[in-house]
């Protein structure tokens, strides 16, 4: 016989005598509520807001509600290579920063970020859409 300390609904605990079978029974099941418990709070650790994600540069389309700017760049992406690998979002900022001139500062005001997350995605955008550079190329 061996005894195991359970947990009663009312929230005390005691120690109660069981077969050997049914202790190694309770330990296994002890040992999977855990491993549950920890991959949940695992999960919850690695859930993201959409807020942050948006900020970062992330952005969910919307093909109802397009923005009849983005349609034209869309259209014209032949002309218009540097738009063509950037998210809705960061082609959005890119325009905004690159054909209307806004400065940083007025772009975070208008997407509702901090002025450090449009300069990182300018630059982002910068780097993504570039075509490297070849080392022997004269100007």
């Amino acid at each position: 016989m061996a005894t195991i300390k359970y947990k009663m609904a009312d929230g005390r605990v005691e120690e109660i005598e069981v077969t050997d079978e049914f202790a190694a029974k309770y330990a296994e099941f002890e040992q999977e509520e855990q491993r549950r418990v920890w991959r949940e709070q695992r999960r919850k650790r690695r859930e993201v807001s959409l807020e942050r994600l948006m900020a970062s540069g992330w952005d969910i389309a919307d093909p109802v509600n397009r923005d009849p700017l983005e349609l034209l760049i869309e259209q014209e992406s032949p002309r218009l290579p540097l738009f063509t690998d950037l998210t809705d979002y960061q082609r959005r900022v890119a325009v905004k920063f690159f054909v209307e001139h806004r400065t940083h500062g007025q772009i975070a005001r208008e997407e509702g970020v901090s002025q450090q997350a449009i300069s990182k995605l300018i630059k982002k955008s910068k780097t993504k859409s570039l075509p490297p550079l070849n080392k022997g190329a004269a100007f």
